[in-house]
């Protein structure tokens, strides 16, 4: 009976040890670390960037994907980014792909891409950011990430003034009750393979880039919509069928103006569109 019990008690023993080393194993975290930085968006020289566009330092949260099997979210506390756990299933040396944005849903096929739609109201957009990193091991920087951030969208923003002819024919300034951007195509997909959109060129929108009723003078005053983030594109003017201004304004009652524009908005560049208000559109 002695032998059986101690082979017993051997068998226990290797069981207990082997099931606690499996465990030990199978239970090691291995942690993902991202590491953020920003491709700045070009500004041309007679421009100023406001602080409405999104940097690192303003960079709050944003997520990844791994296929469309694993999502991560990412949020930035104190300066800090949160951890994540690397995908369960992928080995140390094991190479695999991670697709991150700060908006729009994802998608993974042949050609992974955001969908994005431009929200309505300009108080609520934001900045699109989008970054890759692919072919990445765990065993490449010990689960580190780097992603650098582009600039998806074009910011654009607006100044309003009157043309000295017109300020002198009204003898001071220009009642203006609203302005309205319009025509402007406001959904797409962001291609990462290509870095480049497909745009959807049966949707337009319209947005308010004055919510109140300003004095327009000679003095160009920058519009409160602040910067708009619109999806690149490009049309020549061309009455009210392409991208468009209407221009509400009081003299001798209440009136409209219209004022068409000739666009070319790139990804990761901001623009401010000076509207002059003259004699050829203010009757």
């Amino acid at each position: 009976m002695k032998p059986l019990k101690l082979i017993f008690l051997l068998v226990a023993a290797c069981l207990a040890g082997c099931s606690s080393d499996d465990e030990t194993e199978s239970e090691a975290p291995r942690m993902m670390i991202v590491d953020v930085t920003e491709s700045p968006m070009t500004t041309p020289a007679a421009n100023s960037r406001a602080a409405a566009v999104t940097t690192t330092s303003s960079l709050s949260s944003f997520s990844m994907n791994y296929l469309d099997t694993y999502k991560y979210d990412f949020t930035k506390t104190d300066n800090v980014w949160n951890t994540n756990k690397w995908p369960s299933g992928v080995y140390n040396e094991q190479q695999i792909d991670f697709y991150a944005y700060t908006g729009g849903t994802f998608h993974y096929n042949d050609e992974p891409y955001v969908s994005f739609t431009v929200d309505g109201e300009p108080d609520h957009q934001h900045d699109l950011l989008v970054a890759e990193h692919q072919k990445i091991s765990y065993s490449d920087a010990a689960g580190h990430v780097s992603l650098r951030f582009d600039h998806a969208c074009a910011a654009v923003r607006f100044n309003v003034y009157l043309s000295k002819t017109l300020s002198t024919k009204l003898g001071g300034p220009l009642p203006v009750t609203g302005i309205q951007l319009k025509n402007v195509n406001n959904k797409g997909n962001y291609n990462y393979n290509g870095h480049s959109w497909s745009i959807d060129v049966k949707s337009s929108a319209d947005y308010a880039l004055s919510n109140s009723a300003i004095d327009v003078t000679t003095k160009p005053q920058q519009l409160s919509c602040g910067y708009l983030f619109m999806i690149p594109q490009e049309h020549p003017a061309n009455g009210t069928e392409n991208v468009h201004l209407v221009i509400n304004y009081t003299k001798n009652g209440s009136q409209t103006a219209t004022i068409p524009l000739s666009i070319d908005w790139k990804a990761g560049v901001s623009y401010t569109i000076d509207i002059k208000l003259g004699t050829s559109n203010i009757k």
